[in-house]
């Protein structure tokens, strides 16, 4: 009798993994998800000020964290070697566009000379998978009728943020093609959640305004814009996904969006309904310009195939966020960053 063959299935229980920038939004959201996984994780942040984010997710002491800046090779290197990093999730950056405008060689040399020293530290020490982070912004400004933005479209970006983001993007494939690195790149469409420390965002800025009795706003130059959401455990089940599957995934970059595709202002207003709020949204000035594209959505055919495709509803996934951030949790959370 024909015995059947067993099917091994990936599992990221004892794996070593290490998350650049786990301080962040999405970064500390993967920590976590990956120490539920029983995956052994290592961090990296900035400033001992970031470990705020792991002690609000409950997840500082059961990862070991390094404090150091991913533009120091000789800082990176020696983590990847003595702790036998088998996976790295490239995720530090300079991640929003005023302040990359504000600092733009700031945001350079972290979005890209960041990007080649986590390469050649993984390169040189054996990494068996990277994904590394680009940004739906690498694409640029593109007419609104070739929409959305496939995979093969060619990288225009626009502004100091959405160039960085581009050459991260390039350098990773870079490596890919001269040195067999497994390399795969994401880029996502705007993702929101629970615990996102960037409050000037729409979504965070908008409910905690709204708790607060203030009514919220939105710039005049930016109310139109069109822009998709995702959100964040969605995000986190493609980044595991493309490194479980890296043999298939290496070399390529893959868009991820939920398709939930709306104006700024039809954002707002749908957090406001579901808020129970009757104040007007605001629109203001801004004190200076920034390069902005209009029109910003996704095609996500290419990761669909693998198997991803977004749990959440736009609703869900709002009522979940909203929740959080008026709980006692969230407001916790939220003045402690605004009295920083």
């Amino acid at each position: 009798m024909r015995s059947e063959s067993k099917v091994h299935r990936f599992t990221w229980h004892g794996r070593r993994c290490l998350i650049t920038g786990v301080g962040g939004f999405v970064r500390s959201h993967l920590a976590e998800r990956l120490i539920e996984e029983e995956a052994h994780v290592f961090g990296v942040i900035r400033s001992p000020r970031d470990l705020f984010q792991l002690k609000t997710l409950s997840i500082n002491e059961r990862m070991k964290v390094y404090i150091g800046d991913v533009r120091d090779y000789e800082f990176l290197e020696p983590i990847f070697k003595f702790q036998d990093i088998d996976t790295c999730f490239h995720l530090a950056a300079t991640s929003i566009v005023a302040e990359a405008k504000r600092s733009p060689i700031h945001a350079f040399q972290t979005n890209v000379m960041g990007t080649w020293n986590v390469l050649e530290a993984a390169r040189n020490c054996g990494v068996e998978r990277v994904v590394v982070a680009s940004s739906d912004k690498a694409y640029g400004e593109y007419p609104e009728e070739v929409l959305p933005y496939r995979e093969e479209y060619e990288l225009r970006g626009t502004g100091i943020y959405s160039c960085s983001k581009a050459c991260a993007d390039m350098i990773a494939h870079a490596y890919f093609l001269d040195y067999k690195l497994p390399v795969t790149v994401t880029r996502c469409s705007n993702i929101y959640g629970p615990a996102d420390p960037n409050l000037s965002r729409i979504i965070p800025g908008t409910v905690i305004r709204i708790f607060r009795g203030i009514p919220p706003s939105v710039f005049e130059t930016s109310q139109h814009h069109i822009r998709e959401y995702t959100y964040i455990t969605d995000i986190i089940n493609a980044y595991l996904l493309l490194a479980e599957r890296i043999d298939e995934t290496q070399g390529k970059a893959y868009n991820v969006g939920a398709g939930h595709i709306l104006s700024t202002l039809e954002l707002m207003r749908k957090i406001a309904s579901m808020m129970g709020a009757k104040m007007p949204i605001q629109v203001i000035k801004r004190e200076f310009p920034v390069v902005e594209v209009r029109s910003q959505f996704l095609s996500s055919e290419r990761i669909r195939k693998l198997g991803w495709k977004p749990q959440f509803s736009l609703e869900e996934g709002l009522k979940r966020t909203v929740k959080w951030y008026v709980s006692e949790e969230g407001r916790k959370f939220w003045r402690y960053l605004k009295n920083l």
